[in-house]
């Protein structure tokens, strides 16, 4: 039955009069005098309403007018005078087929938001600069509208969307691509970044069917790739990156199927997870350009088929699990002279067993080499300040000895040597020994000796005008051995 809506003469639709109706069923608005050019809310949370017809030429706005009516399957035709239509179907999920878009319209955030059933998107007018979640979740949408040039943003966009296979190309007036196609896990072919963007943040996340990455060769903006691919799993050729990147954290986070990296252009600062979780990444990305990395996070943990680390740029500062469960990864990179976090950066590498030196700026080794169960080289620590050493050494089998500052500084011993005093270590192999090596500076005194103990060990350190290694071996004599120069 049909409700000739009589009842709202003089009523403004804002007010929200039928908000909430459970009774309305199939409406006809034709012949209702409006005082009003907005039904905002109108029919919000009308669950029951099925069709709508007969808006009047007047309205302008129909922000959130069908919100939540979950029955809607005949949306009413769309006056040629609306502007805003923010929400207007948003979680009408019994639409299929949406209505045609004025070219009056300026305002499609959101419009046909989890419209879960909708199967054909309508044409976009030239008067929509942005497209802001306007078919987030249409979980049933196969086609992707053409964009048109007048959109700088489709942010969330198309994201859900799983059912789309095929997106419109990008047109070089869109600047903002924020997660447009997120989780479209159906998604096979990527369209060409055009030299307008500049944010691709998790743009094709968890797309997992998308086996070619977009060619990007003509992105020369793009700022922030941060999560682009992030869960492709099945995508085997990354693009090349831009050296307009700052920002690559989580970019191809568990693309399981890469197997040659990137190189990595002077322009990016961040590498937090860049290449996490992936599995079958052989040869690690040509960093010899990447001046100006400073985090490296996590960024190659779990690349369990990684055997050679990159060249790790003096730039560094954090590489808190960089290479954790890289456990086919055999050579340490050398480590420069700017980091200062090395908290679980090899942790569980298994078969890590070339040990490079650790310089004088770091302050953090909990867990660096937990698990290495196949060290073999000494192992030196030029740093005084370590603060936290806890679980660096424990569960590995190390065959030679590992060397650490045994340095006074103002009377006090260093911060290094409480930390691994404080740590213990009695998982060490039974062949290896702990050594504390004296660095000369301006607070040591010379020719004067002391005595520590370490693990149980006691150990005499002499300082003279060159910096001396000892260690009692039971019975043994004291043995001196001259410390070569740190490097970094």
């Amino acid at each position: 039955m049909t409700n000739y809506v009589h009842d709202i003469k003089k009523v403004y639709y804002t007010s929200n009069v039928y908000q909430n109706n459970q009774t309305l069923n199939s409406v006809d608005l034709n012949f209702v005098p409006y005082e009003s050019n907005r039904m905002n809310y109108a029919f919000d949370n009308c669950q029951n309403l099925k069709s709508v017809s007969n808006i009047n030429q007047n309205i302008t706005h129909l922000y959130k007018t069908f919100n939540n009516c979950t029955n809607l399957v005949n949306p009413p035709v769309i006056p040629n005078g609306v502007t805003n239509m923010h929400s207007t179907f948003y979680q009408c999920i019994s639409i299929i087929n949406a209505p045609s878009i004025p070219n009056s319209v300026v305002d499609m955030q959101s419009t046909f938001y989890n419209c879960t059933n909708l199967i054909n998107a309508p044409v976009i007018p030239n008067s929509i600069t942005a497209m802001y979640f306007t078919f987030y979740n249409c979980t049933n949408l196969i086609n992707a509208p053409v964009i048109p040039n007048s959109i700088t943003t489709i942010y969330s966009a198309f994201n859900n969307c799983t059912n789309l296979v095929n997106v419109p190309d990008i047109p070089n007036s869109v600047t903002n691509m924020y997660s447009a196609f997120s989780y479209c896990s159906n998604l096979v072919n990527a369209p060409a970044i055009p030299n307008s963007v500049t944010n691709m943040y998790s743009t094709f996340r968890s797309c997992t069917n998308l086996v070619n990455a977009p060619d990007m060769s003509n992105a020369t903006s793009v700022i922030n790739m941060s999560g682009t691919f992030n869960q492709c799993s099945n995508l085997i050729n990354a693009p090349v990156i831009p050296n307009s990147v700052t920002n690559m954290a989580s970019t191809f986070e568990e693309c399981n199927h890469i197997v040659n990296a990137p190189a990595i252009p002077n322009s990016v600062i961040n590498m937090k997870s860049t290449f996490e979780g992936c599995h079958n990444l052989v040869n690690a990305p040509d960093m010899s350009n990447a001046t100006n990395v400073t985090d490296m996070t996590s960024t190659f943990e779990e690349c369990i088929s990684l055997i050679n680390a990159p060249i790790i740029p003096n730039s560094v500062t954090t590489m808190t699990y960089t290479f954790a469960w890289c456990s086919n990864l055999i050579n340490m990179p050398f480590i420069s002279n700017s980091v200062t976090n090395m908290q679980g950066a090899f942790f569980d590498c298994i078969r890590l067993a070339n040990v490079t030196n650790i310089p004088s700026s770091v302050i953090n080794m909990s867990g660096t080499f937990w698990s290495c169960s196949k060290l073999t080289g000494n192992i030196y620590i030029y740093s005084n300040q370590i603060i936290n050493a806890s679980e660096c050494f424990d569960d590995t089998s190390l065959t030679k000895n590992v060397y650490i500052p045994f340095t006074y500084i103002n009377g006090e011993h260093t911060a290094t040597y409480n930390s691994f005093i404080a740590a213990g270590y009695d998982t060490l192999g039974t062949n290896c020994g702990v050594y504390l090596m004296e660095i000369p500076d301006e607070h040591v005194i010379d020719n004067t000796e002391y005595i520590a103990t370490f693990n149980g060990m006691n150990t005499t350190t002499q300082i003279a005008n060159e910096a001396y290694l000892t260690k009692y071996i039971g019975s043994k004599n004291v043995v001196d051995v001259p410390i070569g120069l740190e490097q970094g």
